[in-house]
């Protein structure tokens, strides 16, 4: 279900990532590859914002609450009312999302678009397909893992 969710948000995302892209290029005649690394950061902060609240929303941070979580009548760990966790979880996801995201759409644009001569929205969503599981790994291991209390 989660590996649903992720994905739901990711192909969110890459509408969020392509719409920048588009208005950037098209609109305001920002070079590619700038236009990528704004869009990209777009789709990096829209995906955290619908992951922590919903494709992970069961893992809990207990940074706020030291050791004692609540949790609701079907045993789902609630929010932390600190800003704290977020923030956390923030840093990790950017950090995460960033080391691949960034880089490795740039690479792949420039690449697909000097080289194999496809258009820049094709050669965006191919670079998102390609990112999408090392994201998902990080996310699942890294950025969104549930921290045992007293950590």
């Amino acid at each position: 279900m989660r590996w649903l969710k992720f994905n739901t948000v990711g192909a969110m995302g890459v509408g969020v990532q392509a719409a920048a892209l588009w208005l950037l290029m098209d609109v305001f005649q920002v070079h590619y590859l700038i236009a990528t690394l704004i869009a990209v950061e777009a789709a990096i902060l829209h995906n955290f914002v619908w992951h922590f609240h919903w494709t992970f929303n069961n893992r809990r941070w207990t940074f706020a609450d030291r050791g004692s979580v609540r949790r609701d009548s079907s045993n789902v760990a609630i929010p932390p009312s600190g800003t704290g966790d977020v923030v956390r979880a923030f840093c990790r996801f950017q950090l995460t999302a960033g080391l691949i995201s960034i880089p490795g759409n740039l690479l792949m644009m420039w690449l697909l678009i000097e080289h194999l001569l496809l258009q820049p929205l094709l050669a965006n969503i191919s670079a998102v397909i390609l990112c999408s599981s090392a994201n998902y790994l990080l996310a699942d291991r890294f950025s969104f893992r549930h921290i045992p209390s007293g950590s």
